[in-house]
């Protein structure tokens, strides 16, 4: 609806869709603010969605991306999970997001994720809206690489470098 739309940009919040099936470049679906969050809104008709999960994946900050690998094995194995990291906008530099998803599991060819990003760097960075220590606020993030949960289930696939192995 216009008001669910309405609040969800007011908000800063972008809604996606990851396909991740073996043998196949990853794909990332996204609406019409998950684009402009991207700074791809300008592309909008034209970018794959393997090269809206390239872009978006390879502008994570390389500090982060083990974090964003964990959280996405937790969403494949079924929870829900979020995570909080930089990313380099192209337009804006660097930027602070708060990602979010779940496994889909209708979805049978594959793996199917769905959530949300938001921005959230004035959240972070301007005292007028927040009093976090975004050096404090980001630590439990790299953290979070360092534990490998329950994920380590033979048969489990598991999400390494952009793409899905066993």
């Amino acid at each position: 609806s216009e008001w669910t739309f309405d609040i969800l940009n007011n908000s800063k919040i972008g809604l996606w869709s990851v396909e991740i099936d073996e043998n196949k470049p990853s794909r990332m679906y996204a609406d019409k603010m998950m684009l402009e969050l991207l700074g791809l809104e300008d592309r909008a008709d034209t970018i794959t969605p393997e090269e809206t999960f390239e872009f978006w994946y390879n502008n994570i900050d390389p500090d982060y991306s083990d974090s964003v690998a964990t959280v996405i094995n937790r969403m494949i194995n079924g929870s829900h999970a979020e995570v909080q990291y930089p990313w380099i906008h192209p337009k804006n530099g660097s930027s602070f997001v708060r990602c979010g998803g779940k496994r889909d599991f209708s979805y049978t060819k594959g793996i199917r994720l769905q959530g949300s990003h938001q921005d959230i760097s004035e959240e972070l960075t301007n005292p007028a809206h927040s009093r976090i220590d975004v050096s404090r606020h980001f630590l439990p993030a790299r953290k979070i690489a360092d534990f490998h949960l329950w994920l380590d289930t033979v048969s489990a696939p598991r999400f390494v470098r952009g793409s899905l192995h066993r």
